[in-house]
């Protein structure tokens, strides 16, 4: 996939959809490109959520004998909360090593001031700044960083929506990756568990995941491996909170309007016409 910013600080997509049909199944695709994103690398490093996507590339990794570490940030500094809950079972489970850190609301604010007032960057995805405060802890020379982040996809209205978080984090921390790249979106979508059932499930706004199906085909194959604890508490309380409120009082602006930046979107084609094979070009 290749990608540049825009002078209107936009991320600009293209795809080669001439790859649409000759890639190797989705397994393979994810494995290629892992084995190319470690190789020679000094430290491996998962971002590891604890979620669906994370914690199908941490059983990738075991597969393919990475030596690496999942590190996890906790919203809790006694990490009693569920993210550091259930990172920790399956990580024992699994014989992974792994590191847990906490991040405050004073930490996400700073980091936040940080990108806007230095750089001019805004994220509505709090998660950006989650990210970019576990990269400044770990960064060390020669290392990489894995994130399943923006490997969800969602359908709304037939057209395909890719999260494109990536790019942005690639132009600050050249050293992250997820799995989301051409050859990977291709035969994500040429799976037939996908192929076969996108038109399915609307709900009644035409909108829907497809988290239902990539959970089926990251089970197909890790069969009974991706389990996790259930969510059995609640969390603590949300920081976006805590966020709405200083970006009120520090800029005197309404949040909603000041969060809603074009740094990061959606790549959007239509399902119909990949499907159909009448797409061959996009960005």
């Amino acid at each position: 996939m290749k990608y540049h910013i825009t002078p209107d600080n936009r991320a600009q997509f293209i795809l080669d959809y001439s790859l649409q049909g000759k890639t190797k199944s989705f397994k393979e695709e994810v494995t290629d490109h892992i084995k190319k994103v470690v190789e020679g690398r000094d430290h491996v490093y998962l971002l590891f959520s604890g979620g669906m996507d994370s914690r199908f590339l941490a059983l990738m990794l075991l597969e393919l004998g990475v030596d690496f570490t999942a590190i996890t940030y906790s919203f809790s500094p006694n990490y009693d909360d569920y993210n550091s809950f259930a990172s920790k079972d399956f990580t024992k489970r699994n014989e992974i090593k792994h590191d847990l850190f906490s991040i405050g609301c004073f930490d996400m604010w700073k980091c936040f001031e940080h990108y806007y007032e230095n750089k001019g960057l805004i994220f509505h995805n709090l998660n950006a700044y989650y990210i970019f405060l576990a990269i400044q802890k770990y960064n060390k020379p020669n290392c990489v960083f894995l994130t399943g982040q923006g490997c969800e996809f969602k359908i709304t209205d037939k057209k395909i929506n890719f999260w494109m978080f990536l790019p942005l984090y690639q132009t600050l921390y050249p050293n992250i990756y997820n799995f989301l790249t051409d050859r990977i979106i291709f035969s994500y979508l040429d799976e037939p568990i996908i192929k076969n059932n996108w038109q399915k499930n609307w709900q009644n706004d035409k909108s829907f995941y497809l988290h239902l199906y990539r959970d089926k085909l990251y089970n197909s194959i890790y069969p009974d491996k991706l389990k996790i604890v259930k969510k059995t508490y609640s969390e603590l309380p949300y920081m976006g909170d805590y966020f709405l409120k200083m970006i009120e009082e520090k800029y005197g602006v309404d949040p909603e309007v000041f969060l809603a930046n074009p740094n990061d979107g959606f790549f959007v084609f239509d399902a119909e016409k990949y499907y159909s094979g009448s797409m061959n070009s996009g960005n």
